[in-house]
């Protein structure tokens, strides 16, 4: 089950334990890796605040015969270790989008114009 918590924009994700416990964690990070889809997670009790403290459990993300996201975590330590170095690569991004993009939408370089040529000062020789 995949819940969004509108006013914090995090993505929590409930799973149940054998004894029918909820456990809930949220989504760290979600990328590709070899043509698949997985998400890191933190267990929803730890602080988003404090990332490098965090332990990451990573599932196997896919869709079921009805569409719904299933999370399957992964086993497999060589698996994890590689997902480990992909998340580590990913996290320092500022848009934790997971894209691989740097964060920064303002990008100079593609400016066709400097701000300081078009100063609102000087409207009034336009007017008439």
């Amino acid at each position: 089950m995949k819940d969004s918590h509108d006013n914090e924009n995090i993505d929590v994700i409930v799973f149940a334990d054998e004894e029918g416990n909820e456990l809930e964690f949220y989504e760290v990070a979600f990328f590709e890796h070899k043509g698949k889809e997985y998400s890191a997670l933190a267990s929803a009790e730890e602080s988003a605040d404090d990332e490098e403290g965090l332990e990451i459990v990573f599932c196997e993300v896919s869709l079921d015969e009805e569409g719904f996201e299933v999370f399957e975590p992964v086993s497999d330590e060589e698996l994890e270790d590689e997902l480990f170095e992909v998340f580590e690569s990913i996290k320092g991004h500022e848009c934790g989008c997971g894209c691989g993009c740097d964060g920064d939408d303002d990008d100079d370089e593609d400016d066709e114009y400097d701000d300081d040529e078009y100063d609102d000062d000087d409207d009034d020789e336009y007017d008439e």
